[in-house]
């Protein structure tokens, strides 16, 4: 009967009370207290869309000024991967950009380290113009950093320069 005699709900024209529970869903629509409903769609009958996506604006100072700022850290980050390379993580205190590089080196390191027999292999790790390994060694070895001493139990750190200079 509802479909012979379009005996449904009205689908064009609907909306949600602030509180549900109050209203018995067993009211009809005539007995249920009113909803506040959009204009758009109470002369359309279709819901107010957003509207047309607006166009993405292109700020061209920050876009220089960010590439400027990552320029500025890259070569930051060479500069403390070449004293790494050439001065070495022992016998001296690094400074937070070469714990930065020492710390990324490390954990490429740690990723690639092999297990042989059920020992753990030597690992490398490189970052432009440096390379890390982790050699097995019973005695391990030590870095100072600005936060604290780096303990590498088991393990000797060996920077090496890289062949090659730079990753581009």
């Amino acid at each position: 009967m509802a479909a012979a005699f379009n005996v449904g709900s009205a689908r064009h024209l609907g909306g949600a009370h602030d509180d549900a529970e109050q209203i018995s869903p067993r009211a009809t629509w005539w007995e249920a207290p009113g909803i506040e409903v959009a204009l758009t769609q109470f002369r359309t009958g279709r819901q107010a869309g957003p509207g047309l996506p607006q166009p993405v604006r292109v700020d061209t100072r920050m876009r220089a000024d960010l590439r400027r700022r990552q320029v500025a850290a890259r070569a930051a980050e060479r500069a403390a991967a070449d004293n790494l390379a050439h001065g070495g993580a022992h016998d001296r205190a690094l400074d937070e950009a070469e714990t930065r590089v020492l710390l990324t080196l490390l954990t490429r390191a740690l990723e690639a380290r092999t297990v042989v027999s059920g020992r753990l292999g030597s690992g490398a790790g490189s970052e432009g113009t440096v390379v890390m390994r982790l050699v097995p060694d019973p005695k391990g070895s030590a870095v100072r950093t600005p936060h604290g001493v780096l303990h590498l139990p088991g393990f000797s750190l060996r920077l090496v320069p890289r062949a090659g200079g730079s990753d581009g």
